[in-house]
C-alpha cells in the first residue's frame, strides 16, 4: 500500500504552575529530539503565536505554542516504535509530570497538496539555520455535501493560492485534511501558508487575495466554520538536545532519561556555573556517538569541537575545558564526544574506520545539533581528524587547531599498533560485563609514552596520568582494533598545500620527533601557519599544560574571527573583512588603514600605535554619538562600539557598560531601521560573539530588531 504522508500538529499551553524555562527544557531537550530520532519523522519545528494581544491573551483555547512534524507515512504513528514514546518505561517521569501541567491538543492530518514559490526554503536544511519563518494556519470545517470539498479544492487551485503567490514574502502553501487515523474527529481542512519574516501580510496583495467574489462565496456557502492563527518560527528540532539557554536559569532542574543516555545539567546545579547536556547522536551507519555540549547559553554562540585521541574518552579534556571557557570569557559552546572505537562497533556495521569516516562523524554531530560552522581542536588521531575535517569540509569546519599529529601515516604504524594489540590479547583483560578490554599492560606502556618524566615527578599531574591510564585500560578491545585502522593509511599533504582556511598547530616539546615534524606541517599548510611548542608537555599537552593550550587556542581563535567571515553569504578572507570594517568609519576606522592583511596580529599592533593606550569607554561613546546623526549608520556605530570593547581599544570604568548608556541605546534603536542587506551585515558582525559587557543590550536589542524586521 502506498504511504500516506502527513503531519503531526500539536498545540500546547503551559499552566501557571509550570515555569517557562522548565517547559522549554523539556520540549527542546527531551520531547522533540526523541521524535526526530525516528526515521519516519522528517523534521520538527516549534512555533510561537504572534497573534497573542493584550485584549486576547494566550489561553487553553488560544494556546501560545505550536509544534509540527512532517511524517513520511502516517501509519507509523500507530506502531509501537512511536506509541511507546508516550508510555512507561520509555516515557520519563519528568515528561509525565510536565504533561500534567500543559493543555495539549494533538492532531493528525493527511497531506492533500503543496505549492511552492521561488522563495521557498526548507527550514530544516543547515544552510537555513538562521532563517525565520511565518506560518499562517487556517482551519476550515465545511457545510454538508460532497460537492463542498470539490469546490473548496477548485477555489484553492484556481484562485486563492495563485493570488497568495503574489503576496511579498510568500513561500509555500500546503493543504491537509483530518487523518483517517482519527475517524472519530469531525473532518477538517487545514491550510498552512508560509511567509518570509518580512512579508506582505495585510498589504494590498493580501487584501486582494482575500476579498474576491469567489472568496466571499466560498465562506458563505462552502465553509461552515473558520479558525485562523499566525505564528513565528521559534525553534527547529534536531535529533540531539542542544538547548543550553533554558538550562541557564535557576528554574530548571537536572534531568536524566530512563535509559541514562541523556542528561541535562542546569548551570545552577554545578560549581562551574555553566550548563551542560550529555546525550548521543546516531550516525547514518547506526553507530551511537555520545557527546557533551557545555559553555555559553547563547544559542548562537560559536562552537569549538574537541576531538579525542585514540583509547580515551571525553574526560581527556576535563582540565582543559574550564581553562578555555574562562580564558574566552565563556563566549563559546564546547562540544566534545567519544570517537568511534571507544566502545565496540555494532556487529552489523561493516564500515572500516578511516580518517574520512571520523571527519564525517564531526559533520554528523554538527548537523544533529544544528551547528552551521565550528572550529575543531583535536589531539593525536583527533588532531588528524580535525585537520582532515577542515580540509574536506571547509564550509563547515572554518578553522582548526591540530595537536601532536602527523600529516601522513608513518609507514611503521601497522606493525607498531599491531604489536600493541598483541599485548592486549595476551593479557586478556575483561570488563565486569565480560567484554574484552585493552587492559592494564598496554595502558601503562601508553601513558609512559604520552607523558613526560617531569609530569611523573609532579604531584599535581600524577592524578591526571592515573585518570588517563584508566581510560586507556577500560577501552573496548574490539573498538581499539577497529579504530586503530584509521592510523594505518592517510596522507593530507597534497590537500594541505592548497588549503586557504584558518588553522594552527600545537605540539608538546617532549613528544619525540613530532616538534620537528609539525614544524614542517605548519610551514606547508597553505602559505604557512603558526606552531605552538608547549614546554613541559608530551603527547597530550592539554592534559599536562591545559592553561597554556587554552590561552593559545583563545589567541588563535580571536585571530580567526578578526580575519575571517564577515560578509553574509560566506564571503571569506581578510580583504572582505577589512573592506566592510573600513566602511564603518566610526571610532575604529583608523585601525584599518594601511594594514598588513597577511599578518593576523596587525590589527592589534595598529591599535597600539594609533591610540597608545585604551580609550575610556565614555570617550568612545561620545565620539560615536557625534557621528550617529550625521552618518547613515546607527548600526555601524553599535558595531564599532562592540568591536572596540572586544579588541580592548576602550576600557570600562566602574559601572560603565553598554546597557547603562541609554542615550546611545535609544539613538541606535530609533535610527536602526535598515534594509535586509544591511541587516545581513549587522548579523554577521554580531556573530563575532557577545561580551559580558553588552550581552544584555545585544539580546534585547536584537530581539526587538528582529521583530521590527518581521513587521
Amino acid at each position: 500500500m502506498a504511504p500516506t504522508p502527513g503531519i503531526l500538529y500539536v498545540t500546547m499551553q503551559p499552566k501557571s504552575s509550570l515555569p517557562i524555562p522548565q517547559f522549554h527544557d523539556w520540549y527542546n531537550n527531551e520531547h522533540g529530539p526523541g521524535r526526530l530520532r525516528l526515521s519516519f519523522c522528517q523534521n520538527g519545528f516549534r512555533y510561537r503565536a504572534n497573534d497573542i494581544l493584550a485584549h486576547s491573551p494566550a489561553s487553553e483555547t488560544r494556546p501560545e505554542w505550536m509544534a509540527i512534524y512532517d511524517i513520511e507515512d502516517m501509519d507509523w504513528l500507530t506502531k509501537d516504535v512511536y506509541t511507546k514514546l508516550r508510555l512507561p518505561p520509555v516515557q520519563s517521569q519528568r515528561e509525565r509530570d510536565t504533561m500534567k501541567q500543559i493543555k495539549v491538543d494533538r492532531r493528525f492530518y493527511d497531506f492533500v497538496e503543496e505549492v511552492r514559490g521561488e522563495g521557498f526554503k526548507r527550514m530544516e536544511d543547515m544552510e537555513n539555520c538562521a532563517e525565520g519563518n511565518v506560518m499562517v494556519a487556517v482551519f476550515l470545517s465545511l457545510h454538508p455535501g460532497d460537492d463542498k470539498e470539490k469546490e473548496l479544492a477548485r477555489w484553492y487551485k484556481e484562485e486563492h493560492i495563485p493570488l497568495l503567490m503574489k503576496v511579498p514574502g510568500w513561500r509555500r502553501t500546503r493543504r491537509f485534511v483530518t487523518s483517517n487515523l482519527e475517524p472519530e474527529r469531525e473532518k477538517e481542512f487545514l491550510a498552512l501558508h508560509e511567509y518570509a519574516p518580512v512579508n506582505g501580510l495585510g498589504g494590498p496583495e493580501f487584501v486582494a487575495a482575500t476579498s474576491t467574489k469567489w472568496n466571499d462565496e466560498i465562506y458563505r456557502s462552502v465553509v461552515g466554520e473558520k479558525r485562523r492563527r499566525t505564528y513565528d518560527l521559534y525553534y527547529t528540532f534536531g535529533p540531539a538536545p542542544r538547548d543550553l539557554s533554558s538550562l541557564s536559569t535557576p528554574e530548571t532542574v537536572a534531568a536524566e532519561s530512563p535509559d541514562g543516555l541523556t542528561k541535562t545539567i542546569p548551570a545552577s546545579a554545578v560549581l562551574t556555573g555553566y550548563p551542560a547536556i550529555e546525550s548521543f547522536v546516531t550516525t547514518p551507519d547506526r553507530v551511537n556517538i555520545p557527546y557533551r555540549l557545555e559553555g555559553s547559553s547563547d544559542p548562537n554562540a560559536p562552537v569549538i569541537v574537541l576531538v579525542n585521541s585514540i583509547l580515551v574518552n571525553i574526560g581527556i579534556w576535563d582540565s582543559f575545558v574550564p581553562h578555555l571557557l574562562k580564558t574566552t570569557n565563556y563566549k563559546y559552546r564546547i562540544l566534545r564526544y567519544n570517537t568511534r572505537g571507544r566502545t565496540s562497533v555494532p556487529t552489523e556495521n561493516k564500515r572500516p574506520i578511516t580518517v574520512d569516516v571520523l571527519a564525517s562523524d564531526i559533520i554528523t554531530l554538527l548537523n544533529a545539533l544544528r551547528v552551521p560552522t565550528a572550529t575543531a581542536v583535536g589531539v593525536s588521531l583527533g588532531g588528524a581528524t580535525a585537520l582532515n575535517a577542515a580540509l574536506k569540509y571547509p564550509t563547515r569546519i572554518t578553522a582548526f587547531v591540530a595537536c601532536d599529529t602527523n600529516s601522513v601515516a608513518p609507514p611503521g604504524n601497522p606493525k607498531a599498533w599491531g604489536e600493541r594489540i598483541e599485548v592486549c590479547e595476551t593479557e586478556g583483560a575483561k570488563a565486569s560485563s565480560g567484554e574484552p578490554i585493552v587492559g592494564n599492560q598496554l595502558a601503562e606502556l601508553t601513558v609512559r609514552r604520552w607523558f613526560t618524566k617531569e609530569s611523573y615527578a609532579s604531584s599535581a599531574i600524577l592524578p591526571e596520568i592515573e585518570r588517563v591510564k584508566n581510560m586507556v585500560k577500560e577501552n573496548s578491545l574490539q573498538g581499539f582494533k577497529e579504530s586503530v585502522q584509521a592510523l594505518y593509511q592517510y596522507d593530507f599533504r597534497e590537500l594541505m598545500r592548497g588549503y586557504q582556511g584558518k588553522g594552527a598547530f600545537v605540539v608538546g616539546a617532549g613528544d619525540g620527533v613530532l616538534p620537528k615534524t609539525m614544524k614542517e606541517m605548519a610551514e606547508t599548510l597553505g602559505t604557512g601557519v603558526e606552531l605552538k611548542v608547549v614546554d613541559g608537555a608530551g603527547h597530550l599537552p592539554m592534559v599536562e599544560r591545559p592553561e597554556v593550550v587554552a590561552e593559545f587556542v583563545e589567541v588563535v581563535t580571536n585571530q580567526f574571527v578578526e580575519i575571517g567571515i564577515v560578509a553574509k553569504g560566506g564571503e571569506q578572507g581578510s580583504e572582505s573583512t577589512l573592506a566592510f570594517l573600513e566602511g564603518m568609519q566610526v571610532d575604529v576606522q583608523p585601525l584599518f588603514s594601511n594594514l598588513d592583511i597577511g599578518n593576523p596580529r596587525s590589527i592589534r599592533g595598529k591599535a597600539d600605535r594609533v591610540f597608545g593606550a585604551p580609550l575610556p569607554f565614555s570617550e568612545c561613546c561620545s565620539r560615536c554619538l557625534e557621528d550617529i546623526d550625521s552618518r547613515d549608520g546607527a548600526w555601524k556605530t553599535f558595531c564599532a562600539l562592540k568591536l572596540s570593547v572586544r579588541r580592548k581599544l576602550v576600557h570600562l570604568d566602574d559601572g560603565d557598560t553598554l546597557t547603562n548608556h541609554k542615550k546611545i541605546r535609544e539613538k541606535i534603536h530609533k535610527k536602526s531601521r535598515r534594509n535586509m542587506g544591511e541587516w545581513g551585515h549587522f548579523e554577521a558582525v554580531m556573530a563575532l560573539g557577545s561580551d559580558a559587557t553588552d550581552s544584555a543590550l545585544s539580546s534585547a536589542f536584537f530581539t526587538n530588531r528582529s521583530k521590527e524586521c518581521a513587521a
